[in-house]
């Protein structure tokens, strides 16, 4: 599904039809890569203008359960996380496709590219963050804090810390919340003040730095239906360009403990 959000009621321009559910999406360039739910080890490519399919890669070993897709310019190459397999794929995009692969700890998940061009790999089983060279050697082995439950998606900032979307219990009766936290690179959730913006018109949340870094935006398979705390829908993070330093308001400010 392709929405066009330079409107202020976004809406849904494509549909790119498919009967297994997608596990992940990201796009280099030209190319939009999507990669499915019983994905016959294969990942899907698009054309991003006509989102018509032209290819398939094959990804041998490829597990069912691929919940992280991610392309990096820089290494000009796609990474595919294997939750089956404990496992990170990642396919040469020069013009072979070549594919190698490590292991990773217990059921990896969310994958996103650091501002060094190191892959970050979010383990929900051993609910770890791990950092890796692009060709797979590891860099950075965190234990998250015990009460941060099933890690889904992270983000370096260019402090080193990380911004993580888990799930979290709630009350006597342990329903599970998605929460954001800022965690450092001791594995704690860090504490302070971080700006929220709620945009109720677009029904999107804003997450930004308190020393005028970068602004996340929060997506996720639908949009909120309603007050951030019964916000229960998986979130992946992404970045907007260009707005290092900028302003952003209205803000409300949390305090995670």
């Amino acid at each position: 599904m392709c929405v066009d959000s330079s409107s202020s009621s976004p809406t849904v321009i494509h549909v790119i039809p498919g009967s297994n559910g997608v596990g992940g999406v990201t796009s280099l360039g030209d190319d939009v890569f999507v990669v499915r739910k019983n994905n016959q080890q294969k990942i899907e490519v698009y054309d991003a203008k006509t989102f018509t399919l032209q290819r398939h890669i094959t990804v041998p070993g490829l597990g069912t359960a691929c919940f992280g897709l991610v392309a990096c310019p820089y290494n000009n190459c796609l990474y595919a996380s294997d939750r089956d397999n404990d496992r990170v794929h990642r396919v040469d995009l020069s013009g072979n496709n070549a594919v190698m692969k490590w292991s990773v700890a217990g059921r990896p998940v969310g994958l996103s590219v650091n501002s060094e061009h190191n892959l970050l790999v979010v383990s929900e089983g051993e609910r770890k963050l791990q950092i890796f060279t692009t060709h797979g050697t590891l860099l950075q082995n965190i234990q998250l804090q015990a009460n941060i439950r099933y890690p889904h998606h992270a983000l370096q900032l260019p402090t080193g810390q990380f911004l993580l979307s888990h799930l979290c219990p709630v009350g006597l009766i342990g329903r599970l919340l998605h929460r954001v936290c800022l965690v450092g690179v001791d594995g704690a959730v860090d504490g302070g003040l971080k700006r929220l913006w709620y945009d109720q018109s677009r029904r999107r949340l804003y997450i930004g730095e308190w020393s005028g870094g970068p602004v996340f935006e929060l997506h996720g398979s639908q949009s909120m239906p309603g007050p951030l705390t019964s916000y229960d829908d998986p979130l992946t993070l992404q970045k907007i360009p260009g707005t290092e330093g900028a302003a952003v308001g209205p803000l409300t400010f949390v305090h995670h403990p």
